[in-house]
């Protein structure tokens, strides 16, 4: 079996260019035809012969093909029957997946049918090749030809019905290979073998610029967890076509963050995608998560196009730039679109509560404290509306006080959709990452992956320091999941006790890049980290990070860090500039340039900080190794060890769910150690080593080598 394309068109007319179309089509020798005719005047002698006559497709329309003979239809009526009749034939050729390519040939009728019947089937997929050589594509309403499709307009540049010649056969010719090749690697995608269980669900997210930080935040959550996403610019063509991807079955879920589109609905602007938004979700059961994005604002063009209406009662308008003015709504418009929303969202089918997350802080960037669209009058009115008309049945209001740009609320949202899907990336799936372990990973994400799925396969993650290059090969070889390096490997490496990397014997910063040409190139696959001292008052953080990521690290640690120093010291520190909150900025930028951020916390304050900061990883700090020849002799307990381990757990999961927190120091040298935290905790995903991975092994291993020649003796010759 090849693809096969329909040629759609009106054959009374323009019958000469449809059999040069389909021998073009045939000398390419990739895909059969199927040719339909759509021509109201055709009739037995019409040439070439379809596979489908006219007459066929008007009747399958529900037209009375007598009374089109007999001339007792509208040309308009004669229209609608065929354009429904032919919706209803490429509907049933697709489903007997006998439809790889639709090519149409038309004027202005030509093109409305073809055009109106692609838009109006409900199963015609996005990717499905669809072209149209049409006269009217260089015209001001070509648009209406595409609609929320994606059909391709091709100009004929000359009118189409007076045969070929030779300006408009190598047009046509084109459009005949352009199909055959596009219908045929359709027809390939369709043909491959694909397993549902390794296709990740599709989450439609909804984007305005006003909430373009909270969007790409939730899309950075939601590919961590594995979900594919696409994002639709909340600009009323872009709701109308998420509505018909939902509609269609394209769509596995949907965080609509930006709701603005109903606000133009309603008052009147110029992005309202109709009055079916938010509601095919609902009527689909399909999972979703709905905020209130960009509901502090109406759309208009330049602002001398704002109605007379609107600015006849001074209302307040802000210049988005010079295309676009905003108009901040009332409190009497948010009141209705608090009940608009609660009644749309009422009316879902599903058994599971609709989440309705409310940022209490500002619907967008410009209404927060402070900003010029500010009116908490006017968002307490949608936030009342929305209780008083949200059926408790149906809809959960999530109040939180937080703007709708705050990582935090997004990251609230995501997780919030992804208990209702709970998609788990496969083991097969995992086991294809685990074996491409042996290749380094390229970036945040693809190290990310890796870890997620070492504990999917019910492993342990486990990261070690390392202090020199032979640690490094060593600890590879043995099967770590992360590398760091930082100046305290260093002295631990030289016989120092690991503390003195936190005092002023060099530059830590210095250090660990000088160590990158150390370590780094005899590293194989596995992710290295850089310790980072976040409080260097001689560094510019940003070109520091950047230095960072150029020398080719995957990812940063905070240490150097004041977390480990406590008493009248630390209080010292932080009031002199060189507090652990600089340390938490570092994270937050480092994450911002997409590096891997792994810090050390000491406690639950400063786990809630870097969580918030967009940690990846959070590593409970217990303290400075014990054991060994220059281990810490004082230490917490390994009890002690748990409840913290555990308390800095609840804390940071609880903020972001996706964030992996292992356990590091004090009291945990050893592997009993470390299984003695896991099996009285839960959550924990691994251990952090650094003495306890490389200078403990290291101590013992040359003890006890070196006991051992020191026992060898002389033969009695000797």
């Amino acid at each position: 079996m090849t693809a096969t394309i329909a040629l759609v068109g009106t054959l009374d007319t323009k019958g000469a260019e449809y059999d040069f179309i389909r021998q073009q089509i045939d000398d390419v020798g990739m895909c059969s035809v199927i040719l339909i005719d759509i021509g109201l005047q055709s009739n037995d002698k019409t040439s070439p012969e379809p596979d489908i006559s006219s007459k066929v497709i008007f009747q399958a329309g529900g037209g009375n093909y007598k009374a089109l003979e007999e001339h007792k239809l509208t040309k308009t009526d004669g229209f609608n029957f065929m354009t429904k009749g032919l919706t209803l034939k490429l509907s049933e050729l697709y489903k007997s997946n006998r439809l790889h390519g639709i090519l149409g040939l038309g004027g202005s009728c030509g093109t409305s049918i073809v055009s109106e019947a692609i838009q109006q089937s409900k199963i015609l997929p996005i990717g499905l090749p669809k072209l149209i050589v049409s006269t009217i594509a260089a015209s001001s309403s070509a648009h209406t030809a595409v609609g929320l499709s994606d059909v391709t307009i091709m100009h004929s540049v000359t009118d189409i019905g007076g045969g070929i010649n030779r300006i408009n056969e190598p047009i046509l010719a084109n459009a005949a290979v352009a199909m055959a090749a596009m219908a045929s690697r359709y027809y390939e995608s369709t043909t491959k073998e694909k397993e549902a269980m390794d296709e990740p669900p599709l989450i439609a997210l909804t984007m305005f610029g006003v909430t373009t930080p909270c969007i790409m935040e939730a899309k950075k959550q939601l590919e961590e967890l594995g979900y594919k996403t696409v994002i639709f610019h909340a600009t009323g063509i872009g709701g109308r076509a998420m509505e018909r991807l939902i509609e269609s079955g394209s769509i596995n879920g949907v965080l609509d963050i930006t709701t603005t589109e109903l606000a133009d609905e309603l008052v009147g602007g110029i992005l309202s995608a109709g009055p079916e938004r938010l509601e095919i979700a609902g009527r689909k059961n399909l999972p979703q998560v709905v905020s209130l994005g960009a509901l502090d604002m109406v759309n208009f063009g330049p602002r001398h196009t704002v109605p007379e209406e609107f600015t006849r009662k001074n209302r307040l308008l802000h210049e988005h730039n010079s295309q676009v003015t905003l108009m901040r709504t009332t409190s009497d418009e948010c009141t209705q679109l608090g009940e608009i929303i609660a009644k749309k969202l009422n009316q879902h089918s599903g058994s599971n509560l609709i989440p309705v997350f409310v940022p209490r802080a500002g619907f967008s960037l410009i209404s927060g404290e402070g900003g010029p669209f500010c009116d908490k009058q006017a968002d307490k009115c949608l936030i009342e509306a929305l209780r008083k008309h949200g059926d408790t049945k149906k809809v959960e209001i999530i109040e939180r006080d937080e703007s709708i740009n705050d990582l935090t609320f997004a990251h609230a949202m995501v997780q919030a959709l992804h208990a209702q899907i709970q998609y788990k990336s496969t083991s097969k799936n995992c086991t294809k990452t685990i074996e491409k372990k042996k290749i380094k990973p390229r970036n945040r994400r693809e190290c990310l992956d890796q870890l997620r799925c070492v504990i999917d396969e019910g492993q342990i993650i486990v990261g070690s320091g390392a202090g020199i290059g032979l640690s490094a090969k060593c600890i590879e070889e043995g099967g770590a999941d992360l590398l760091i390096i930082y100046n305290s490997g260093r002295y631990r490496m030289a016989g120092r006790g690991s503390l003195a990397g936190l005092l002023s014997y060099s530059d830590a910063n210095a250090v660990v890049l000088e160590m990158a040409g150390e370590v780094l190139p005899v590293v194989k696959h596995t992710p290295v980290l850089a310790g980072v001292c976040g409080t260097d008052p001689f560094r510019l953080m940003p070109q520091l990070l950047k230095q960072i990521k150029d020398a080719g690290f995957i990812g940063v640690q905070n240490f150097p860090t004041v977390g480990i120093i406590d008493g009248m010291f630390r209080q010292n520190l932080e009031e002199t500039g060189m507090a652990y909150e600089q340390e938490v900025e570092m994270i937050r930028q480092a994450h911002a340039i997409g590096l891997v951020t792994a810090p050390y916390v000491f406690n639950e304050d400063e786990a809630r900080q870097m969580t918030e900061a967009g940690a990846d990883i959070i590593v409970a700090h217990m303290g400075v190794t014990t054991k060994g020849a220059i281990g810490a002799k004082s230490s917490i307990t390994l009890d002690e060890c748990v409840q913290r381990i555990q308390a800095i757990h609840d804390v940071s999961i609880k903020i972001n769910p996706q964030v992996i927190v292992l356990c590091h120091g004090g009291p945990l040298a050893e592997p009993d150690d470390v299984q003695y935290i896991l099996a009285r905790t839960h959550g924990i995903k691994g251990f952090f080593g650094a003495s306890s991975m490389e200078r403990l092994p290291a101590e013992i291993a040359l003890v006890e080598n070196t006991k051992r020649f020191k026992q060898l003796q002389f033969s009695k010759k000797n």
